[in-house]
């Protein structure tokens, strides 16, 4: 059984991963003009924004004990895609995907809300199946297992334009992409146990025959800004293609 998904997790604050259920009936909604507190998730400067979620999750993997992420332009494509929708469900895409919505916060904040499930992934709260972890609580931990995934090696977010209406109030959506996906299932092997990182433990590396070519984004609605275009920071080198695994989704 799938962990149940409360509406809030803290505060207003809305999240959701694809390897889990979320509860939550998808809701259309319009940007809300005119409420806001200036730009708090830096679309205005999105170099800053881009160096704001690299340290974030990379902070917290060396927390973790994996290796640091890089950014890539077509994570942000897909990622500011599903923000302008203002519908606060999962795009179905090729990257693994963690959804966030708050009435404030930040770029840090946004990531914090994901790795901070860390405390509900704890031997004596697990529960196996299929080598897919749950927990007897049911306490969210699929944002954490994607932002500590080893083998995941490239990232990018992207927030609304304005807040969007969701049934919680009108909040800012934050989408982050990841490449490759984490959150995977084999028949053959428990690629949690393989590829999570936990504090405490020993380094995990990631894999050398990972593939990081990132899939394109194959829509045309989004333009990638000449911000973002002309920084190269954070960027990473492609490498061969592994031998895709099974994965789950919601």
């Amino acid at each position: 059984m799938l962990n149940p998904l409360p509406l809030f997790l803290i505060s207003t604050l809305l999240s959701s991963t694809t390897a889990l259920y979320t509860g939550i009936s998808p809701r259309s909604a319009s940007p809300q003009s005119g409420v806001g507190d200036g730009d708090p998730y830096l679309n205005n400067d999105l170099p800053r924004f881009k160096s704001e979620i690299l340290e974030a999750h990379n902070a917290r993997r060396r927390e973790f004990g994996v290796a640091p992420l890089s950014w890539d332009n077509e994570l942000w494509m897909m990622a500011k895609s599903v923000t302008r929708t203002c519908v606060f469900e999962h795009s179905g895409g090729p990257y693994g995907e963690n959804l966030y919505g708050s009435s404030g916060g930040n770029a840090k904040s946004a990531v914090d809300a994901f790795a901070d499930e860390v405390k509900n992934y704890r031997d004596d709260n697990l529960i196996w199946n299929e080598n897919w972890p749950t927990t007897k609580d049911g306490t969210m931990i699929g944002h954490y297992t994607q932002v500590a995934w080893k083998d995941t090696i490239k990232v990018a977010c992207a927030t609304s334009d304005q807040r969007c209406n969701f049934s919680g109030g009108a909040m800012w959506f934050v989408v982050c992409e990841y490449w490759p996906p984490g959150n995977v299932i084999s028949a053959s092997e428990n690629l949690y146990q393989k590829n999570v990182g936990r504090p405490g433990e020993p380094f995990k590396e990631p894999a050398m025959d990972i593939n990081g070519n990132v899939p394109p984004y194959k829509g045309g609605d989004i333009q990638l800004p000449e911000s973002l275009a002309n920084d190269h920071s954070g960027g990473s080198s492609p490498s061969p293609n592994p031998e895709p695994a099974k994965r789950r989704c919601s």
